[in-house]
């Protein structure tokens, strides 16, 4: 798998997990599967960061994102 499709898969799953973690606590329930989903998103946005840290910085981030979905359209 690319790095940039592995970074935004993990940035959009990150972005899913946060309603349901709030969805969760306003229940008054714990969230487990909402944290494990939350951390294997967390994961997915390290890693690729962790391998070109200049590659994924803020200024960055709309190119990435505009890559992998241009990769698919095309």
């Amino acid at each position: 798998m690319d790095l940039d499709l592995v970074f935004t898969i993990g940035c959009i799953a990150l972005v899913f997990a946060i309603p349901s973690i709030v969805s969760a606590y306003s229940d008054r329930s714990w969230p487990r599967l909402a944290l494990v989903f939350a951390i294997v998103a967390a994961a997915m946005i390290y890693y690729p960061i962790h391998q070109q840290p200049q590659a994924y910085t803020l200024e960055t981030l709309p190119d990435v994102f505009l890559r992998v979905v241009a990769r698919f359209i095309s």
